[in-house]
């Protein structure tokens, strides 16, 4: 991860902090230096939580029309490049996601992943941008995500993970205890853990997230080599199943998280909300001047007949 490990170098040459008692403040950048360790597997994208993990329900999608800043370096390399609010049926804090059409993955797909990561995770997420490109990702200190290519849900929960490290003007990859718990291990999960503490963290995030999934880490053999590592990630107060997996991103601590309200009741999803829903679908399959025309007309009969969709 190039360009994500350049920004941070970039935030530690100009944004100095000094060493608190316990933490390191996140633009005092942990250690980018290779992890000495073993890979206990290849690689964790092969987990396929894609199956497994369920889709928080989309209540709402309003297209947007003016884009919002953390987006706005994209429209320079995709001049077409729109936004949209998602509200998931786990939240009412909606979710800013920006979609260039000739992105590798549709604005559907997009949505299906981002409503696939755990509501206890997703809740630290920021902006997210899906661009076209070669398959990669990386998330800034603000925890906006920036994804390109065709990337799978375990990119995604790996990305979100980086969010939730950087909530905070502290971060867990940082602190002098993760970095002792790497350094009293012998082993990581895979061979990209081994990049640097900060992917070593996020690398553990999504292999909790399978472990608590399942009941059950992934590995053939035991995981003794990096048991310390595996201590600090479940001592997380984020990775409780009941609210990890939970039906609300309002759980109540103050950590940092960027969406927290609660979900709205399904009666209180309007008429109106679910035809905004619907037009904003309609328009980015219609397309163009002429899609969104057909698109109000259309919205307006189904107001003056009060239709419901659903």
């Amino acid at each position: 991860m190039t360009y994500y490990q350049f920004i941070l170098l970039c935030f530690l040459l100009f944004f100095p902090s000094p060493l608190s008692a316990h933490r390191i403040n996140p633009r005092q950048v942990p250690s980018l230096a290779p992890l000495n360790k073993t890979a206990l597997l290849p690689s964790l994208s092969s987990l396929n939580l894609s199956s497994v993990l369920s889709k928080a329900g989309v209540q709402n999608l309003t297209y947007l029309p003016n884009l919002p800043a953390a987006c706005n370096s994209s429209s320079s390399i995709c001049p077409d490049i729109s936004s949209h609010n998602i509200t998931l049926d786990d939240c009412s804090d909606p979710w800013t996601l920006c979609h260039c059409p000739s992105s590798n993955i549709s604005l559907d797909t997009a949505v299906d992943r981002l409503s696939q990561i755990p509501v206890g995770l997703r809740r630290y997420i920021a902006t997210i941008t899906v661009m076209p490109g070669d398959s990669r990702a990386y998330t800034l200190l603000s925890g906006d995500i920036n994804i390109f290519g065709d990337l799978p849900v375990e990119a995604w929960i790996h990305e979100s993970a980086h969010a939730f490290d950087f909530a905070l003007n502290v971060s867990h990859s940082g602190s002098p205890q993760w970095l002792a718990a790497v350094g009293n291990d012998s082993c990581v999960p895979d061979s990209y853990s081994a990049t640097d503490l900060v992917e070593d963290f996020a690398q553990h995030a999504l292999l909790k997230t399978y472990t608590l999934f399942n009941n059950l880490p992934p590995f053939p053999t035991s995981t003794k080599c990096m048991a310390n590592q595996l201590a600090y990630v479940s001592s997380l107060a984020l990775f409780n199943f009941s609210t990890f997996f939970g039906n609300t991103c309002a759980i109540g601590t103050n950590d940092g998280a960027r969406h927290i309200a609660p979900p709205l009741p399904p009666s209180n999803v309007t008429h109106s909300q679910q035809v905004q829903g619907f037009a904003a679908r309609s328009l980015r399959t219609l397309g163009g001047s002429v899609g969104f025309s057909i698109c109000l007309v259309f919205v307006s009969w189904l107001i003056n007949c009060d239709i419901y969709l659903w």
